[in-house]
């Protein structure tokens, strides 16, 4: 799904498996790092394509990569997440 979604393919729509038409899947991506090749213009593509996939799909991302991901922090669809909290609550 991820590789669809780079390449503007495919949807979270009714073609789906577990979907039914007027009812999309929800969907949740996570992606470690979003490098997005350190470029805006695939940023702000990648922002697209989540609009065009509707509200039910979520993108989920760690802030390692701030020229990204503080790109996207306004997306509704969009959580990026602190790896900063992640390490204190895990490394003790």
């Amino acid at each position: 799904l991820v590789r669809s979604l780079a390449a503007g393919a495919g949807d979270c729509g009714a073609d789906t498996e577990g979907a039914t038409e007027g009812s999309p899947l929800a969907v949740s991506i996570f992606v470690t790092h979003l490098v997005a090749a350190y470029d805006e213009k695939v940023v702000m593509s990648l922002r697209e394509k989540l609009r065009g996939l509707g509200p039910k799909c979520r993108f989920y991302t760690t802030n390692t990569i701030p020229l990204t991901t503080d790109l996207l922090l306004e997306e509704p669809q969009v959580q990026v997440l602190s790896i900063v909290d992640f390490l204190a609550s895990h490394l003790k």
